[in-house]
């Protein structure tokens, strides 16, 4: 059960064009029973960190859906209160990739002071390294996906195809939770497009299995999406 149904009821009837930007990674389930209403958005890790957020009341609201945004500073006035969907997920996602590229800029930041402090320790081995540890896991596992061990041996392995082309060897996969609200699709979108804005966790998943399971992380970085 998705977390809005759990920490609300189905009768704020969640648009099904919200609920695919969670499914494709756009966005993860932010609702908590302590708010007014369901929400949809991106946060940083940080407890007082950037948020983007689309807000969900019930059909027959007088506005139905509002767009919030916050950083560590203060929350700012709504970006949009009306009920029109596509105008909210358009201005969700406008300010998210804004704020995104903030995370990544303070990210980069934070790094190159570590650098300037230590120039003997390279920057990029400050941001990766090759093991994936249980603490990596439980985080992954809190934003709906995990990398698993597949245990495959190499005759199953040979006999794999997709879309009529090897699938290759992968002792690790990337794959959302199954039951979860992301689909596999999603949970490679989130992460590669998570890398790309400079978010720890996803960079560290890619150069795990960049070194582990390389025919994955290739697959994973060829798609195209942007978040």
């Amino acid at each position: 059960m998705p977390d809005w149904l759990e920490e609300f009821d189905d009768s704020f009837e969640v648009p099904e064009k919200i609920l695919h930007l969670v499914g494709d990674g756009e966005a993860t389930d932010l609702s908590w029973h302590n708010d007014e209403s369901p929400s949809f958005g991106i946060h940083s890790d940080a407890d007082e960190g950037i948020c983007v957020r689309i807000w969900v009341g019930r059909p027959g609201d007088a506005i139905r859906f509002i767009v919030t945004i916050k950083d560590e500073n203060r929350e700012y006035d709504p970006l949009y209160q009306g009920n029109d969907v596509d105008e909210a997920i358009r201005l969700y996602r406008r300010h998210r990739d804004v704020y995104l590229s903030l995370w990544k800029n303070s990210w980069d930041a934070q790094q190159e002071s570590l650098s300037t402090k230590d120039p003997a320790v390279p920057r990029a081995t400050l941001k990766t390294t090759t093991e994936w540890t249980p603490e990596n896991s439980d985080a992954a596992i809190a934003r709906g996906w995990e990398i698993w061990e597949t245990n495959r041996d190499l005759a199953e392995e040979a006999e794999l195809e997709v879309d009529g082309k090897p699938y290759g060897h992968r002792p690790f996969e990337l794959q959302a939770l199954d039951d979860g609200p992301l689909t596999d699709q999603g949970a490679w979108n989130i992460v590669n497009c998570g890398a790309r804005n400079g978010d720890p966790l996803c960079i560290q998943a890619l150069a795990f299995l960049a070194e582990h399971s390389p025919d994955e992380h290739a697959a994973i970085i060829a798609k195209k999406e942007t978040l």
